[in-house]
This record gives structure tokens, C-alpha cells and sequence, in this order.
């Protein structure tokens, strides 16, 4: 217990150690430099807005833009101006450097993103929620475009090729089988994922969550991938679907793309059973005084086989703080065939509700996994 109260310190201390250098405060001559970009930046957004839509909004706020040094985020002239009018928040990122009215803005983008949304739900019924993604980053950029042309109503393609790169659109239980369900694709200038969840839960979490968990096959059942490419021309993959199986207290799909046409789902269903937990001593990746937080499963398969796992985290017998995850919970795995058993440990990757991992199963082998933590009860 002691090992594990100093491993923890020593870990608490580099983090400390490591969020004050990034954090470090600016310098006297950068705080005067950032208050100049920030008043110039100010002068030069109520100067782009004007220009471009003829009114004059409130200021709410400024930030300068940043980019990754050393130790560190280096303030830029860029300058992120917060604005309000009409009872709507947006935001304008422009030069604080000098007087310019070269910028991009976010004002139009509820309108932009309702006129996408339209067109697709009337090409393609169903719509349930459209997130649209920006075509560039900075190191603060929103999660929404900004746009630097003005939205007439007529020009959406134009718009999205200027600010968005991509979208995903969230179905609830509706089939994206038909290619010519999307014929109409090849009129934008951008990347898309369609969707359809199982139900319509996982839509109510934010967008980044969305972004990475939805199309997960947890909460999925089909998606279609279309792409433009540089030379403008279209690719789609094939309708993905997902079928979903349950044992115990954890979700797994399959696919074995050896033995069955790609794209469709594996009848190759394996074998498995609820068993002891294994011995945390064998594994060398992991603390000693390591915890073991789940049930402990057996998979056996008689063809070659990938299973995807989807664990509920309100099952693992731990304190339900995500942030830990990532760094500090693994799946213990035995990986055993006739010849040997090979032990490993990797770090958990969080799915919106569940932590998911992915086993390879060579013909007649077996794979045996539980999940363990770095930390104890009394932590």
C-alpha cells in the first residue's frame, strides 16, 4: 500500500510539475503586446462586421489565439473576438497585428447549419442531428466553422467549402443501405459520415462525445462513409452494419473478413464463459497492487475472428471519473494457443458509456480478459 500511496505522489507532483509550465504566466512585454492585439483585434472585428453584414454588435470579450511552445502556449496576434447582437452570441477571429478586416466569423452559422440540415433531410429523411466541422484549426478554434463569405441563401456549397470540412448526420434506426439515397452528395465540396443509431440516447451528449462514440457500433447499428477527394471526385464506402451481441455484462460485435464478404457481419460466433479472476502477478505491465474491477471472460474461437468488446463503465467497480481511464485502468488480457500464452496489459479507450477493446483470435485459440485498476478504494 505504501508503493502505491508514493507512486501516486510522484505522479500528483509531475502533473503539477508539468500543468504549471504550460500555464506558465506571459511576460510583462507579452501582456502589453496581447492588450494591443486584443484593442486592435476589437477595432477590426466591429470594422469586418460591418463591412459584411451593415450593423455594428457588441463586444463580449477577447482572447488571443495560442500556439504550443516548449513548455507552454505562445500567445499569437490572433485574436478570437467574442461578440452579441440581435440576442445572438458568435464569434470573430481576426489580426490584432494591424488594421485589417480579413476574418472569419460564426454569426451565420445556426443559418448555414439549418439550410445543410434541410437539404439533407429532404434528400434523405429522418435527420435527427447534423454537426459540422471546421476546415482548419487553430489551438482555441470552436467547434464550429467559422466563415469568412456571406451566406446569400443560394450559395451553401460555396460556404461549406470556405469554412466546413466535414459533417456527421445522426439517424435513429434507419436504413443507409440504398447508394442512391445519397446520389445527391456530389453536389458539396466535403467529407460525411451518416449514421444511424440504435436509439436516440447517445445524441443527447455533447458534440465531441457524439464525434467519437456515436458511430461506434455500441450505439450504431449502420453508417456510410462519403468522401471528396483532392481531384473532386466522390468516394463511398459500403453500408457498414453492425450486429450486436451481449454475454454477461458486456456488448461485442464481430467481424472476419476471411471468411465472409467484407462489409458484412461475421456468423462466426465464438465461444465464451464467465471464469475466475486471473492472477494480476503474471502480467508484467501491471502494478502488483492492482485491482482487478470486472467479471473475468474466456473467448474461444474456431475460425479467425476480431471480437470488439464494449464494457459498461457502471459496471467496473470503480469511481466513475472518466479522466482516470485513459491513464490509469487497463485490460488484463491472456492470449493463449497451443503452444504458449502471451500476457498483456493496454490502456482503456473510453466510448461514450463503455470502455472498448478490440482481441484478434487465431483459429482454436482463446483469449481471457478482465479489466484492473492502478488505485484503490481508499485513493
Amino acid at each position: 500500500m505504501l508503493r502505491k500511496i508514493l507512486k501516486y505522489s510522484v505522479l500528483l507532483l509531475t502533473l503539477a510539475i508539468a500543468a504549471s509550465f504550460m500555464t506558465a504566466c506571459d511576460s510583462k512585454e507579452e501582456k502589453e503586446s496581447i492588450a494591443k492585439w486584443e484593442a486592435q483585434a476589437s477595432r477590426n472585428a466591429k470594422a469586418y462586421i460591418q463591412q459584411k453584414y451593415g450593423f455594428t454588435p457588441e463586444i463580449t470579450g477577447t482572447s488571443v489565439d495560442r500556439i504550443t511552445g516548449m513548455f507552454r502556449l505562445a500567445p499569437t496576434s490572433d485574436v478570437f473576438v467574442e461578440m452579441l447582437y440581435n440576442d445572438r452570441d458568435f464569434t470573430v477571429y481576426i489580426t490584432g497585428f494591424q488594421e485589417s478586416t480579413d476574418g472569419r466569423d460564426s454569426y451565420q452559422s445556426p443559418d448555414i447549419k439549418q439550410a445543410l440540415f434541410d437539404l439533407i433531410n429532404d434528400e434523405k429523411d429522418g435527420l435527427q442531428v447534423l454537426d459540422i466541422y471546421p476546415n482548419y484549426k487553430t489551438r482555441l478554434t470552436p467547434d464550429e466553422p467559422l466563415y469568412s463569405t456571406y451566406f446569400n441563401g443560394s450559395n451553401l456549397a460555396e460556404l461549406l467549402k470556405d469554412g466546413a470540412n466535414s459533417f456527421d448526420a445522426f439517424y435513429v434506426q434507419t436504413d443507409l443501405s440504398d447508394p442512391d439515397d445519397f446520389s445527391w452528395f456530389n453536389s458539396l465540396n466535403m467529407n460525411a459520415r451518416f449514421v444511424s443509431c440504435r436509439n436516440g440516447k447517445i445524441l443527447n451528449a455533447d458534440q465531441r462525445t457524439r464525434r467519437s462514440a456515436a458511430p461506434q457500433p455500441v450505439y450504431c447499428n449502420n453508417s456510410r462513409i462519403l468522401t471528396c477527394q483532392p481531384d473532386d471526385t466522390k468516394s463511398a464506402t459500403a453500408c457498414q452494419t453492425y450486429n450486436l451481441y451481449r454475454y454477461g455484462d458486456f456488448y461485442y460485435y464481430l467481424n472476419s473478413s476471411e471468411h465472409y464478404d467484407e462489409g458484412e457481419p461475421s456468423k462466426v460466433i465464438p465461444y465464451i464463459e464467465e471464469i475466475d479472476p486471473l492472477n494480476t502477478n503474471v502480467f508484467p505491465d501491471i502494478d502488483r497492487d492492482s485491482e482487478v474491477i470486472s467479471k473475468a471472460y474466456s473467448v474461444t474461437s474456431l475460425f479467425p475472428v476480431y471480437i470488439h468488446v464494449y464494457y459498461p463503465t457502471d459496471k467496473l467497480d470503480i469511481y466513475k471519473d472518466p479522466e482516470f481511464y485513459s491513464d490509469h485502468f487497463h485490460c488484463a488480457t491472456a492470449i493463449s494457443d497451443d503452444q504458449s500464452t502471451r500476457y498483456t496489459a493496454n490502456e482503456l479507450t473510453s466510448a461514450g458509456d463503455y470502455v472498448y477493446e478490440c482481441f484478434e483470435i487465431e483459429q482454436g485459440a482463446s483469449v481471457q480478459f478482465m479489466f484492473v485498476s492502478d488505485y484503490s478504494d481508499d485513493r
